[in-house]
């Protein structure tokens, strides 16, 4: 919400400015957590099922010894999230598994890991025309530590919302937007939208992050293009870029995709 200077005293102006959200679990996530994990810790088991039935990855393809890898990277990085069930190795809390789905090994357009390359989900559904295309937007982060702290309001948080769009043949071609969070530096919209693709080959998926000024012209806070043949389903961590295309360092997106 944008306000004015005038009438704040210094510790109102510190406060609205620079107080940060605490980033959590959406909802969205915690019902998948809550879905896939038994007493409160997902194995190696709950997340293969997760991996194959919400991500898209291939049933023979994805076995239990590649879960738990994911578990253990995810432990190593944040030591206190281990959990052990009575048999097996480590497993993931509902925070362990919130930084594994918003981390970097979970990105939404396919590549080479080690000697495994992650094809595209889309491919594997055999997208074909006349499908709904759905897209989820969770939350965002990163703002904070990329952007200045009045690169966007002067005396309080930014009012975030998303362009959700599709570019591709003039059938296609539609422009929808999520909610205005006010006064958050981590937004979380948790909306989803359908799209009904005629030609999937040729669509892209576009968005665009602005903090809403009703006086002067939205701030713009990162984009993404991505297309769709080539994306992985399932919830996944997206990158943003500026203008020019260039990668911010933390900026990012939880979003799922999914062919319905």
């Amino acid at each position: 919400m944008k306000v004015k200077g005038d009438g704040l005293d210094g510790c109102a102006f510190f406060w609205r400015c620079f107080r940060q959200a605490k980033e959590e679990a959406p909802a969205g996530v915690r019902d998948l957590f809550q879905r896939y994990s038994e007493n409160g810790a997902m194995g190696a088991e709950q997340l293969k099922r997760f991996l194959v039935e919400v991500q898209g990855e291939e049933e023979g393809a994805t076995t239990k010894v590649e879960a738990q890898a994911i578990i253990d990277s995810v432990l190593r990085l944040s030591k206190h999230q281990i959990r052990f069930p009575k048999k097996g190795g480590g497993s993931l809390g509902l925070d362990g598994f919130f930084r594994y789905l918003f981390g970097v090994a979970n990105p939404p357009i396919a590549l080479s890991l080690g000697n495994k390359v992650l094809h595209s989900s889309f491919q594997n559904d055999h997208v074909v025309p006349e499908k709904g295309f759905l897209v989820k937007i969770y939350m965002g982060d990163g703002w904070n530590l990329d952007f200045h702290q009045t690169d966007f309001d002067m005396y309080s948080p930014p009012d975030f919302y998303t362009t959700v769009e599709i570019d591709g043949v003039p059938a296609d071609t539609i422009l929808q937007k999520t909610k205005i969070i006010e006064d958050n530096w981590i937004p979380v919209w948790n909306e989803e939208f359908t799209f009904p693709l005629t030609v999937p080959e040729l669509a892209l998926s576009r968005n665009e992050v602005y903090d809403y000024d009703p006086l002067e012209m939205d701030g713009f806070g990162g984009q993404t293009c991505l297309p769709v043949p080539e994306l992985r389903t399932g919830v996944r961590a997206v990158p943003l870029c500026n203008r020019k295309g260039e990668e911010y360092k933390s900026v990012k997106l939880l979003m799922h995709f999914k062919i319905v």
